[in-house]
């Protein structure tokens, strides 16, 4: 195989800002232009072509720059390990290595195969695994121990059945590795284990040392689980994203995943009952589940082991589906659709949006679990795995949540694995002090005898949960005999609607006239919503949403919106030249404004390395206008004037 020599390559991006003039005193906005300065240097990169998978599994060790272009066709059975040169961080980011398919999709895998990504900064871009693919050995995509940089980006896994029946579809170790813009549907019951799995080593890494990857903009379709089988563990294990294992779990993995879709990514065609009760399974520390999307499905998010996690932004519709590709509707949801269950100390539980779902215990709308007094999670430095079932869930913080039509809030659920340890004594202990602070549970399933549920289970030396804090909780039912536990203190438990009924994005949204408006209190409080608007100081609204700021900002993903590109997805496919540090600006003008009126701007990029913030590089805001991280928020009514301003 004989490369082709690219003479210039794009280094990186030097600097992007985007401009912006105010070309009125008052009513008019802004307009805005994009001025991008790359730098050029002169290298010798390597351009290959592919045409089957014999050239593929004879790719050399590739350099920075490097571009691996695989023309359309049928491979069979890819065996590879694609290694790179690169020996820093910034030339992983700024030049990596490009392996795509020419044509989006045009690649198709259909044989068991292994591939796996090596060293720093390779990018693999548009292959397509169909159903008579499947796994090799462990994994089908992964990347090496000790990698950095790593991107898998628009490739679809579709069914995927031959090969191996225990592995994960990918499997990523090392640092810094972003999936983005991928599909993973429709993978088989008889096929164990995580679709996506995260796992840190010592050898690559102390327990202190964050990984932080990345999981964005990915659409999980049908994930089918065996039936439950309570008599066995192998019904478990089926999740369709993982962070870690209970032996890692003192791994401070620091994995964001954010703005995915799930849809069914735990189900069961035939309506049984599915084993697995989690779709996203933490099991690390440190790690942030932002703004996804859940739609129909059985399971829920699980905090499962590890500690300091948050869910926060999060959509789920139980029974929810598209419909005319714009619209989420809710259907039956089924009873095995759970919310979000905390296990573990320090999680926090904020700004989610939980509809329609009718489960409870483990698969409650909201399960906060207790656990055992002598639960060890390990040291992995010393290989000593974690002992006990499960670690009370001590110093959770749940607060601004907002819950309609939803079954059950579980407090303190207590697992008869919990009740003795493998000695026989009784060890049984609930969590300690838990926050529970302006959460909106509009109630009315007729499934919901008891809306909060405390488990008073009488075991030996147990006393059920006690709250380290409440207050400004608003519990609404249709009768009070559905109230359930009064321990929520120093909130409302009542009859009276709280009125989130207006239709918003897809979601509900107070009414003008609702209770909850201006009700919180300011002892545990977001300082945003679920739309990433930044909150007032003070008079804060109870719940995810803050009704007196306007403009949109985050909201659930449409289908279009994640997944790959030659499935209806995004067009945000990789080219040469595009390194992780160059990130693309998604706001491409901004809204109208008017003297005197409240003004939101939520500002988006994708792609880039790290947190992505806006700043003002030269001139200065109009009064009572502010920039933040993620956009412009007003600190007051604005006063437009003539304003010239540059930022990036």
């Amino acid at each position: 195989m004989t490369p082709a020599k690219n003479k210039w390559n794009v280094k990186g991006l030097k600097a992007l800002r985007k401009r912006i003039r105010n070309e009125s005193s008052m009513g008019r906005f802004l307009k805005a232009g994009f001025i991008v300065f790359l730098s050029w240097g002169k290298i010798e990169a390597a351009t290959y072509t592919v045409n089957n998978a014999a050239e593929f599994n004879s790719l050399p060790r590739l350099n920075a720059g490097d571009v691996v272009q695989i023309n359309s066709g049928t491979y069979g059975a890819i065996n590879k390990t694609l290694e790179s040169s690169i020996s820093d961080d910034t030339t992983a980011k700024n030049n990596p290595v490009l392996v795509y398919a020419v044509t989006p999709g045009g690649v198709v895998v259909n044989a068991p195969s292994k591939i796996t990504l090596s060293g720093r900064g390779i990018t693999l871009a548009g292959l397509d695994f169909n159903a008579n693919s499947g796994i090799l050995a462990d994994y089908l995509v992964g990347t090496a121990s000790g990698s950095r940089y790593m991107t898998l980006s628009h490739l679809r896994f579709n069914g995927c059945a031959a090969g191996a029946t225990d592995g994960k579809w990918i499997y990523l170790q090392g640092f810094y590795a972003t999936i983005e813009y991928c599909t993973l549907t429709e993978r088989p019951d008889t096929i164990r284990n995580a679709t996506i799995a995260f796992m840190p080593n010592i050898a690559e890494g102390g327990v202190a040392v964050p990984r932080l990857h990345k999981v964005r903009y990915c659409y999980f379709g049908p994930r089918y689980a065996v039936p439950q089988n309570t008599s066995s563990d192998l019904d478990n294990g089926f999740e369709s994203l993982r962070i870690g294992v209970g032996d890692v779990q003192t791994f401070d993995m620091q994995v964001t995943v954010e703005r995915n879709v799930f849809y069914r990514s735990i189900w069961r065609a035939d309506g049984a009952t599915a084993g697995e009760p989690e779709i996203i399974s933490i099991k690390s520390k440190g790690n942030k589940i932002l703004n996804n999307t859940i739609l129909e499905s059985q399971g829920g998010i699980c905090f499962r082991s590890g500690a300091g996690s948050m869910v926060e932004g999060n959509f789920i519709f139980g029974g929810g589906y598209y419909t005319n590709g714009t619209n989420i509707v809710l259907g039956t949801a089924s009873e095995n659709q759970g919310g979000i269950r905390v296990i573990g100390a320090d999680q926090i539980v904020r700004n989610n949006y939980i509809a329609n779902v009718v489960g409870d215990g483990i698969r409650a709308a909201l399960c906060v679990m207790s656990g055992e007094s002598d639960y060890n999670p390990g040291s992995p430095a010393n290989n000593i795995g974690n002992t006990g079932s499960y670690q009370p869930a001590h110093n959770a913080k749940i607060y601004n949540n907002t819950f309609v039509t939803c079954k059950e809030m579980s407090l303190g659920l207590l697992s008869n694995d919990s009740y003795t340890n493998s000695s026989g004594a009784f060890v049984a202990k609930s969590p300690t002090n838990v926050q529970v602070f302006n959460n909106v549970w509009q109630g009315g399933n007729s499934a919901t005898t008891s809306a909060i549920n405390r488990d008073t289970s009488v075991v030996t030396g147990y006393t059920p949960i006690v709250l380290g804090g409440s207050g400004a909780n608003y519990i609404y039912e249709n009768s009070s005999g559905k109230y359930g536990w009064n321990g929520l203190s120093n909130s409302t438990y009542t009859t009276t609607n709280p009125l989130i009924t207006s239709n918003f994005d897809n979601y509900k949204i107070p009414a003008t006239n609702s209770p909850i408006l201006n009700r919180a209190t300011n002892t545990l409080v977001a300082t945003t919503d679920i739309r990433g608007l930044v909150r007032p100081t003070n008079n804060v609204d109870l719940g995810c949403f803050e009704f007196g700021l306007s403009g949109g900002g985050l909201r659930p993903l449409l289908k279009s919106e994640v997944g790959v590109v030659f499935d209806g997805g995004p067009s945000s496919y990789p080219v040469a030249g595009s390194g992780d540090s160059r990130p693309t600006i998604l706001t491409a003008a901004l809204s109208g404004g008017s003297a005197g009126a409240s003004y939101y701007q939520l500002m988006q990029a994708s792609g880039g390395d790290g947190l992505l913030t806006w700043s003002v590089s030269s001139g200065s805001l109009p009064a009572g206008l502010s920039l933040s991280g993620g956009g412009f928020s007003p600190e007051s009514p604005p006063r437009w004037g003539p304003s010239r301003l540059v930022f990036g």
